[in-house]
């Protein structure tokens, strides 16, 4: 594999700016297609320059974001998913220009990145991931979803190699933005709660007990 051709600014691997304060986290895996190799990859997390050199000497195609401590990537697999992103509400549908966000290259399928508050940094403790296809009143098509990565998850980022779909692109160059508390609430009402229960037309405050309400539920194995 040749490094600098899977670029999209010639200059090395990492090609977007806002990575810099990713490259501080040292945060990465690097994978093979979609999937990290290293044993126990979730708690041996790898630095930039590793994944770069295991792609030089092509035991890798690419690199992953490990998500959690703090940082939630959202996946949107597929145009449909943006029908439950709606769900969640609208700052979520709009979040690709607004946050750092990332593309397979096919239309519909696309990641962005947030940090989380540190006030709720204990609600989310325990979560890994959750694939949501129905949300609401609304579903996605067979084979699309939403997925909420955090604890144990990784991302693959660009210009990483696609299996099926060339490489990785950048969508944007933004800042990794930091949820504000209610979207913090929107997105684990979406993790904890049933569909029917959703959170558009909540008040804060109610947000704010629901979604305590069921992790206190999660937490005790009650779901």
């Amino acid at each position: 594999m040749n490094n600098q051709d899977n670029t999209s600014n010639g200059k090395g691997y990492i090609a977007c700016s806002s990575l810099e304060e990713l490259q501080q986290l040292t945060r990465f895996t690097p994978v093979n297609g979609k999937k990290p190799y290293i044993k126990q990859w979730q708690n041996n997390p790898k630095t930039i320059s590793f994944c770069e050199n295991e792609i030089k000497l092509l035991k890798a195609t690419g690199y992953g974001l490990i998500t959690g401590k703090s940082l939630v990537t959202v996946d949107f697999d597929g145009k449909s998913s943006l029908d439950i992103a709606l769900v969640i509400g609208q700052w979520l549908v709009d979040a690709k220009d607004h946050t750092l966000a990332w593309s397979s290259g096919k239309d519909g399928y696309y990641q962005v990145a947030y940090q989380i508050p540190c006030k709720h940094l204990e609600k989310w403790q325990n979560l890994t991931r959750k694939a949501i296809t129905s949300y609401g009143s609304n579903q996605t098509i067979k084979g699309q979803q939403l997925e909420i990565r955090y604890s144990n998850c990784q991302s693959v980022l660009p210009p990483s190699k696609h299996p099926t779909n060339g490489n990785y692109q950048w969508l944007n160059n933004n800042p990794i933005l930091s949820l504000t508390p209610y979207q913090s609430n929107c997105l684990l009402a979406a993790i904890t709660h049933k569909p029917s229960n959703v959170s558009n037309d909540l008040s804060t405050q109610d947000l704010e007990r629901l979604v305590g309400g069921e992790l206190a539920k999660l937490s005790s194995g009650a779901i």
